[in-house]
């Protein structure tokens, strides 16, 4: 590693037991003045994980010398040996740089792309931002989907399914605030600027226990404070979407700022090139705001906020006296404070308050002529729906000898603003209204209380277990079980450096229920809370497996995993947004899932190259006595086998290849093999209709999925400013991928149905320039 790395170690409080002292320590990275959340440090014989800011705490005797590791994939592995002599002011700072030796520190390897551990998955700032994408636009989601834990939807969406999991099993978090739709451009995109990631961590099977709330896995993304020690930014001009990014001090060392923001102009570009008065277009633009303040040595203030949108609009000329329109918008906005306050060297408290909010709005107006009485009518659409969700939080970790504690309570509100459905027809002549739908389903509350506590036990040098209960209560739910005790157990032996042995059993239980209505992220797609009739969501998750260190730069791992899960929800066969029903559970259906995998994952680094393979193996059902006769029917985005393959090669120090190809097989779907006819007389139709005749559901797989991306990055620095150029090339052989099935019926030839196949991205090459300061 080429760069300066500098460790500030704060001695925040000693307290003196039996001789033996409890010292804290922050750890930071030198470039931004922030602390390294989620570090792993070895110490003493233990493993012990750095909280979000980087705090962690060990003890020792006055007259010991204590050797520290640390890891972390966006820094380099270091190692370096500390005694009570060292620590002699409250601010101890080392410096270290790779391939030197500086007093007791040493540089013990390159930093690497990605850590898996038991239950955990980091990945690092460097695999985003060089894994080749869709036009170019780095995306957080899509680097997910190379490990062997997620399977992505569709090519067209950048979906994370969590082993077999649906997309609403898993809980996505920014900065500990949970987000319900996440997307630009119908999930094309994350709506994540990844320039402002400071971690991302995923846990696919046992979670610790303060998280709940979902069934699948957890996603808990956390973005950079700013920089407290020098100003800097950056200017990034794509293929179709521009950014900018800046962070600083205020008061140096003391408090920072860091603003971002992302805006698509396809509607600008294209703007010059369509009819004003017929025209289909959208933009999407994010932006993120912090500011965190030192208030003293213990205490430390952070105040965040985050906004999304997206609008899609229209025109269509029509001829009648008025054109037709329709405009979609949708998106988030949160905000959140918390204050981190060190109670003493081994105990600190993090307190949060927090709101969130997901809105999505639909208004529709086209004219359409009535062949039969040549009126002109104005079919009007509104469509209004939201979620939202606020809380406070008071979290806990302290350190004392052999064990981690954490613990913490919560509480919080999620208000579901029932979907507001309008439609009408208006006679342009005459201004008489025809309504056929005016239907507002009810608010409604679903107010959770969670209280955890867990306990990392360092049993000796090889062996630890992890216990953990979290508690739950959902005080409106009614007629069912609102109250639930989710117990999580994990083990970890390591008999020696090189060998990790792993295994885990643990329980979750979701009460919101995701409706999707399509194979794409809809912006509309709802949120229903459970009660009555539509139970809790319970799993259990089953996973062991191993890790081993062929040596510093290859590591090898393998895992297996088993997760049953009660009372998830199936939808209704064409089910649409547009609910004509005042209770949407009418059109769910509680089933059973069962998902079980073998997942195996190796990362190296030789040379130039560096790189990972992963693959999975899966299978993922559902069963209802409601659908497919009763019988087990696959997921909707099961992907029996995955692999994934990434390569980056560092030709110099300006210029790195990345590459990265994907392989999965076919999704199922449902399709109908047989158009049964309809006498017009049953339905009171007016000439002869057909009706699909589906004999199992899922029971049609779609051609397998893959394709090859390859990436060109080029810097030059000068001075303090430097430039980065990036050109991607998805899918280099023009491998056409399915994405959607359907009949289509040949009026030319003859008139019989046709299976044809639609694809979306044959070839994509996009480019894309950044300026640092």
């Amino acid at each position: 590693m080429n760069k300066r790395l500098l460790l500030w170690f704060l001695l925040l409080s000693s307290l003196s037991i039996c001789g033996q002292n409890q010292v804290k320590f922050q750890v930071i990275n030198a470039f931004d003045g922030e602390g390294l959340g989620f570090c792993r440090v070895l110490t003493q014989g233990k493993t012990l994980i750095t909280d979000n800011y980087g705090y962690f705490s060990i003890s020792f005797s006055a007259s010991d010398s204590v050797k520290i590791c640390l890891s972390h994939v966006n820094l380099a592995d270091t190692c370096l040996t500390i005694s009570q002599n060292t620590i002699i002011r409250p601010i101890h700072i080392i410096q270290v740089k790779a391939g030197t030796e500086l007093g007791s520190v040493d540089v013990v390897s390159v930093k690497r792309m990605v850590e898996v551990q038991n239950n955990r998955v980091q990945i690092g700032e460097e695999l985003i931002q060089k894994t080749p994408t869709i036009f170019g636009e780095k995306d957080i989601f899509r680097s997910l989907q190379l490990m062997p834990q997620v399977t992505m939807g569709s090519e067209f969406s950048s979906d994370i399914h969590v082993r077999g999991a649906d997309l609403g099993h898993t809980l996505v978090m920014v900065d500990g605030i949970p987000l319900f739709n996440l997307s630009h451009f119908y999930g094309l995109f994350a709506a994540i600027n990844p320039s402002v990631v400071k971690s991302a961590d995923l846990y696919p099977g046992v979670a610790p226990a303060k998280y709940n709330g979902r069934v699948g896995g957890f996603l808990d993304v956390s973005l950079k404070e700013g920089n407290m020690n020098e100003f800097h930014g950056e200017l990034g001009v794509g293929l179709i979407m521009s950014k900018i990014r800046l962070e600083g001090p205020l008061v140096k060392g003391k408090s920072s700022f860091h603003f971002s923001a992302r805006r698509s102009y396809v509607d600008m570009l294209a703007k010059p090139f369509m009819n004003n008065d017929d025209f289909i277009t959208s933009n999407m633009a994010d932006y993120m705001f912090k500011y965190q303040h030192r208030l003293s040595k213990k205490n430390l203030l952070i105040i965040s906020s985050y906004f999304n949108r997206d609008v899609a609009y229209s025109s269509l000329a029509s001829g009648a006296s008025s054109d037709g329109k329709a405009e979609n918008i949708w998106g988030n906005s949160t905000a959140s404070i918390r204050w981190l306050h060190t109670l003493n060297a081994s105990t600190q408290i993090t307190t949060k308050l927090y709101f969130s909010r997901y809105d999505y709005k639909i208004f529709e107006d086209f004219p359409q002529e009535d062949f039969g009485s040549n009126e002109i009518y104005n079919f009007i659409t509104e469509f209004d729906n939201a979620f939202e969700n606020f809380g406070i939080g008071v979290d806990g970790q302290t350190w004392k000898g052999k064990h981690q504690l954490t613990y913490g309570f919560a509480l919080a509100q999620n208000r579901l603003l029932m979907p507001y459905v309008f439609r009408k027809a208006v006679n342009e002549n005459t201004g008489e209204e025809n309504i056929f739908i005016n239907n507002k389903i009810g608010n409604r509350i679903l107010s959770e209380y969670t209280a955890y506590m867990e306990d990392k036990y360092h049993i000796s040098d090889v062996l630890s277990l992890s216990v953990g209960v979290n508690l739950m209560h959902y005080p409106e739910i009614r007629n069912t079980q609102n109250t639930f005790l989710m117990p999580r157990t994990t083990v970890d032996y390591s008999p020696n450096k090189k060998l990790n042995i792993f295994a885990g059993w643990g329980m979750s239980n979701q009460a919101l229920h995701h409706i999707r209505f399509s194979r794409i992220q809809m912006p509309a797609d709802m949120w229903v809370n459970a009660g009555g009739d539509l139970p809790v969501s319970v799993s259990k998750m089953y996973n062991v497996g191993t890790r081993y260190n062929v040596n510093t730069k290859w590591q090898i791992g393998i895992e297996g995993y088993y997760r049953p899960i009660d009372n998830v929800v199936v939808r209704r066969e064409g089910l649409s947004m547009f609910l004509s029903t005042d209770e949407p559970e009418e059109s769910l259906f509680r089933a059973v899932a069962e998902t079980y995998g073998l997942e195996f994952f190796t990362s190296f680094s030789f040379g130039v190259f560096n790189g990972m393979v992963s693959y999975a193996l899966m299978n993922s059902t559902r069963q209802t006595d409601s659908l497919n006769m009763g019988l087990p029917f696959p997921q909707d985005f099961l992907r029996q086998h995955n692999l994934s393959v990434y390569l980056t090669a560092r030709v110099n120090k300006r210029f790195n290849i990345n590459s990265g190809f994907t392989y999965g097989s076919g999704l199922p779907y449902q399709i109908a093999f047989q158009k049964i006819p309809v006498h017009p007389s049953l339905f009171n139709l007016r000439s002869p209709q057909s009706i699909d005749y589906i004999s199992q559901k899922n029971g049609y797989q779609m051609p397998d999925f893959h394709v090859l991306s390859i990436g060109f990055d080029w810097s030059k620095k000068r001075k303090k400013i430097t430039h980065q150029f990036n050109v991607d090339l998805y899918n280099v052989y023009f491998r056409a991928n399915p994405f959607y099935i359907d009949y289509t019926r040949g009026f030319l030839q003859d008139d019989s149905y046709k299976l044809q196949m639609f694809s979306s991205f044959l070839f994509v090459p996009s480019f894309s320039y950044t300026l640092k300061f």
